[in-house]
């Protein structure tokens, strides 16, 4: 049996056997495929019609490959209200990828149909202390209440985008990559408190800490507690 890329796939001895064939199309739906070292996996839609979703984990190298047809994406997501990105921003994100995927352990998933990608989110495991690097570093150290700020570092997961074009909202996508990207972790993550993803995390559970402005943009900052085992 060969995966998406047509490359071997080792199954467990759980599904191997005559019947592989059909029971991997089960067990696919609720755990990872690892092929290649990337773990993949299959998400079908939620509500109306019956589309499914390639799912596959990439290192921030896999990543940076991408950046031609994760580019457009990110323009449709941002250049739009609430966010109303200058030209100059959108056009910056190769670079800001480029930064953002070099941070220590980065990683992401993407969704692809077809082959096309569907929706994107990437991002790291958060240093010791609150880093100092840029403006949005800087506005989040000065907002940040003590509390708070104690969940912004180690062990939590910074989430830096999460992105999913209009045609592919409202079915559960953007809200299963979030899950697959922070997976038990404690994370947080920053967004525009008009977005339509501020509630989305609001439904996933995350909670609103505080809010604040980088350069005229007004952001809310997210935080999640991490799931204990077995739920």
């Amino acid at each position: 049996m060969r995966g998406f890329d047509g490359h071997p796939i080792i199954l467990p001895s759980a599904v191997r056997g005559r019947h592989a064939t059909s029971q991997v199309v089960v067990w696919i739906m609720t755990t990872y495929l690892y092929c290649q070292d990337q773990a993949i996996a299959i998400y079908r839609q939620q509500g109306g019609g019956s589309m499914s979703f390639v799912l596959r984990e990439l290192d921030g190298a896999g990543l940076r490959q991408l950046v031609a047809q994760l580019h457009p994406i990110y323009r449709e997501c941002f250049a739009a209200a609430p966010w109303n990105e200058p030209a100059e921003k959108i056009a910056d994100f190769p670079a800001r990828l480029a930064r953002h995927t070099g941070q220590p352990g980065a990683y992401g998933w993407i969704a692809e149909k077809d082959g096309e990608i569907c929706g994107a989110v990437y991002g790291w495991p958060a240093p010791a202390v609150l880093p100092a690097a840029n403006a949005f570093d800087i506005a989040v150290r000065k907002a940040a209440p003590p509390d708070v700020a104690a969940r912004l570092v180690a062990p939590a997961m910074v989430v830096a985008e999460l992105m999913v074009p209009a045609a592919r909202r409202g079915r559960g996508l953007g809200r299963e990559l979030l899950a697959r990207q922070v997976g038990d972790r404690p994370a947080w993550l920053a967004t525009h408190p008009e977005a339509a993803a501020a509630r989305l995390y609001e439904r996933a559970g995350w909670q609103r800490r505080f809010s604040y402005q980088v350069e005229g943009q007004p952001l809310t900052v997210f935080t999640r507690a991490a799931v204990p085992m077995g739920r």
